[in-house]
């Protein structure tokens, strides 16, 4: 089973949610994070997608899930991560996972 981030900002959201799905459907395990510091964005239809659903500041709940899997001996990292937002949000993404050789998808919307 493939493990795989869905990664968000609030415009990017819809996207995320039919990638995830997509995902899942493949058989898939799949892990979100939703930039977001207003109201919930998670509805129950948007958390069946995922195995663990976070919400918050997204680069700050990325960094913590990849730290954990540093120290640990029995995890590994995503095979992907696939990225939905601002192409400012995907720059903050990626100087994230860049060092660890976690490839990464884009999809920009906006500036």
């Amino acid at each position: 089973m493939a493990e795989v981030y869905c990664v968000t900002d609030r415009e990017g959201t819809l996207k995320f949610n039919q990638k995830a799905a997509e995902l899942r459907r493949k058989g898939s395990r799949v892990t979100g994070i939703i930039e977001n510091n207003r109201s919930s964005l998670i509805t129950p239809e948007l958390e069946s997608n995922f195995a663990e659903l976070f919400e918050g500041d997204a680069v700050k709940i990325l960094k913590d899930l990849l730290g954990v899997i540093e120290q640990s001996t029995h995890t590994q990292y995503p095979e992907e991560i696939f990225c939905f937002g601002s192409g400012d949000f995907i720059k903050r993404i990626l100087k994230v996972v860049e060092n660890y050789g976690i490839k990464l998808n884009n999809y920009v919307y906006g500036k």
